[in-house]
Parts: C-alpha cells; structure tokens; sequence
C-alpha cells in the first residue's frame, strides 16, 4: 500500500501487496466498503462481515469493486517508523493515533493519500509533508550517491538527466549543487517516447563514424516541436460552435499586449498560440498564464480551473534578462524546459509569490530566452512594463487529469468546461460575457 508510489490505495489491497513495513496492506485497513455485483453498497471490518473483508485483500475484484477503504493513520504512521527513521514521524504519530481516515480508492496513490489528509486534517499539515518530504529524500539520497560514484569513477562534469525519475526537480536541483558539476541538462520528456530522440542522435553518430566524418550533433533548442494553431483554424472553431453568441470574441493584432493587460487586471489568461510543447511541461504556447504577484490566482486555478489540489505549488515562466534577480543560480545553468529547481532571491518572495513552492519559496523556473519563442517573451516583457515583474506564473492547459490541450477546437472546450474567463488562440482573445 505505501511501497509503491505508482500504486492505488485500491490496488495494493486487492494484490495484498506489502506496506512499507514488508506486511501486507491489510494490515493497515481498519475497514472497507465493496460494491458487489448486484450493485449493493457492503461495509466489511475484521468485525463486521469478517469473510468478506478477509476475501477482498487480495481477490483482485473477484467478489466486488471497492469503493473506499478506511486507513489505521497510527499503524502506517507505525509502519512508517520502521520504513524511513522514527525521528520524523515522532510528532505526527500521537496526533493521528487519535484518529482513522477515510479515502476514496480509485484512482489514489499514496502520495494522493497523504495529499488528502493534508488537505481534510490542516492541523497535521506540516507533520505529514514531513512525512512526503522524508520519503521523497531517500530517492534523492539514492540519486547523489550514484552520481557521485560515476564521477568517482569515470570523472566528467557535465551530466545528461533522462527518465521519469528525474521529474523530481528537487532532486535535480541537488544533483546540480554538487561541487564538481559545471553544468546539466536534463530531457524535456522522460517518457518511452524519448528513445527515438536518442536513437536519432545515436544513429547520426554512427552514420558520421561509418563516414569517417566529424560528429557535430546540434543541442535539442527549443521544444516547441508539435503541431501548430492558425488563426483560420480558430476562425473556423468560433463560426462553427457559434461561440460570438455566447462569449465575447475579438481579434487582436497585438494579443501579447492585451494578454498582458488581462494578466494585470483579472489575473489569469489562457494560452493556446503557436506549435504544441514537446515534453511534459507546458512552455507558453499551451499554458494557463497568471499574474505570479497575486497569492489569490492559485486558489482560483486549483479551484475554479484545473480542480487541483490547493497546495500544489505552480511555477515561474522567467525571461532570462531577469532571471539573475529572481533566482540564485551560480553556475548559470539552463532552465528552458522546467525540469530543475532552483532557490530564489528576497525579490522573488513578492514578485513571484504565486509561482513559488510555498514550502520552502523554491521555484521551477522556465528561464525563457527570446529566441526561443519570441511571441511569449514579448507577452512577458509587456507584463513587465505595466507592473516591473519580467515573469508570469505558467501552468499546464488542461483541466486535472486531462492531457494538455492541442488544438483550437480542444483549448475552446477547456475554456467552456472550466472557470476560465479569458482564452486566447492565436491572435483571437475569447472572453466570458
């Protein structure tokens, strides 16, 4: 139930999967609710329809579906204890002895476990991101000790991050610290499809070998390598879902500056502009863009937009003439696709307030060099001239476990199914009556 992260609540318990103590999950369920076939709605404890709760730890779905499951917080608080070090979990186990938790199974994982009690219990809020924050170390530890061992080993200071593990910008950030790293790169996409990428730049070396040339493979650049959004195209989505009947609809010549304005006066603006971001980060072209001063915008996007927890931490869009004055960064690493943390400067605690982990005031910046994607910087750099902050918050433009939108047609039903006010599309800017 808690050794896997990439496992439900549900899940582990219909596997009879271990708990972080090597016990089985059950051990750790105080009671559970399963919807049998006839579609009747059954509570079962180790008191109270004994045999099917006995069944239903590792049945697999067998004798029903469950629909929630009642969690002993003591026992993995317990369990806990014995998986990670006792000294972190000594004040949150008195307070959740006291108490059981009761948690919606599909589609939850442990982390999302911990994230609602965060969320229902806020008087635990510190003791339990201890517990997060504990668990997500070991990884961290895990990582610096590997790569210290190949530098101990094969030398070099340059390292190339790839893999869903290295999603962990915390653990990015740590890796970059280290005395003998100069510099860093790590993917944009750490999914299966990144092996073509590399199997790309493989088979280029190879071919240069075979040829008896000089390799001289050019750096990924820019990730903006999906497909493109015209303005006829969002012409035609207005005309045919007869959107001026229902919302203001205009086209702007200079979009980046009445964005901007939208940005300063009602705080946030869907962007849907250009070619789709390759990767798993949202780089301004299909990105719900905030104005990062106002701590207000993250409880209206998690609530009212992307229906978000409301203590997920969103992050900065950065234009790189700035970037010294927001965030400390001594070996001047590159930051283009969101993949490395970094610590601020007291300037950023006002300036990007919205768009910093409120944690520890850690950002996870897009540093964005002009060239890049020209059109977002100058929508920044028109941001900037109306409030004197060169950075916007950006998150990702999609509703909470939908993919990103695409198309002009998709970012239409986003904006329409959403709290959105404000969507622009190319240059047309769809606002809400």
């Amino acid at each position: 139930m808690l050794g896997s992260a990439m496992a439900s609540v549900g899940e582990s318990l219909a596997a009879n999967a271990a708990g972080p103590d090597g016990r089985p999950a059950v051990h750790h369920v105080q009671g559970l609710t399963l919807v049998l076939p006839s579609g009747q709605l059954v509570r079962a404890s180790r008191r109270r329809n004994a045999e099917l709760f006995a069944l239903a730890a590792g049945g697999n779905g067998v004798i029903g579906a469950l629909y929630s499951v009642t969690l002993d917080i003591a026992s993995i608080c317990a369990a806990l204890d014995e998986a990670v070090g006792a000294e972190v979990l000594a004040a949150p186990r008195a307070a959740c002895a006291r108490r059981a938790l009761r948690v919606f199974v599909p589609p939850l994982e442990v982390q999302k476990f911990l994230e609602d009690a965060q969320a229902l219990c806020h008087e635990w809020r510190m003791e339990l991101a201890g517990v997060r924050l504990r668990r997500t170390r070991i990884e961290e530890d895990t990582l610096l000790r590997w790569a210290r061992l190949m530098h101990q080993r094969y030398g070099g200071d340059r390292l190339a991050l790839g893999g869903g593990v290295f999603m962990n910008v915390k653990a990015n950030m740590l890796l970059a610290q280290e005395d003998w790293v100069e510099d860093l790169f790590t993917f944009p996409s750490c999914g299966d499809e990144s092996n073509a990428v590399g199997a790309a730049y493989l088979g280029y070396v190879d071919e240069c070998a075979r040829r008896d040339q000089t390799a001289r493979p050019e750096p990924f650049g820019p990730a903006y390598l999906g497909t493109s959004v015209t303005d006829a195209e969002t012409e035609a989505v207005i005309r045919d879902r007869e959107l001026r009947s229902r919302y203001k609809v205009a086209f702007h010549d200079r979009i980046e500056e009445r964005v901007a304005e939208l940005l300063v006066s009602d705080g946030v603006v869907a962007r849907c502009a250009g070619r789709m971001e390759f990767g798993a980060r949202a780089l301004g072209n299909r990105s719900i863009l905030a104005n990062p001063t106002d701590h207000r915008v993250v409880g209206l996007i998690n609530r009212m937009i992307k229906n978000r927890d409301f203590w997920m931490p969103f992050a900065p869009t950065v234009l790189a003439e700035r970037a010294d004055d927001y965030l400390r960064n001594p070996k001047g690493l590159a930051s283009p696709y969101m993949m490395l943390a970094m610590e601020t400067r007291p300037a950023a605690r006002d300036a990007l307030t919205a768009a910093l982990h409120p944690h520890d005031a850690t950002a996870r910046p897009q540093i964005l060099e002009q060239a890049w994607n020209p059109e977002y910087h100058a929508l920044i750099r028109a941001f900037e001239g109306r409030t004197g902050v060169g950075a916007v918050l950006n998150t990702s433009f999609n509703l909470h476990g939908e993919p990103i939108v695409c198309t002009a047609a998709d970012a239409v039903d986003t904006f329409e199914r959403s709290g959105l006010q404000h969507l622009a599309v190319g240059h047309w800017l769809i606002s809400k009556r």
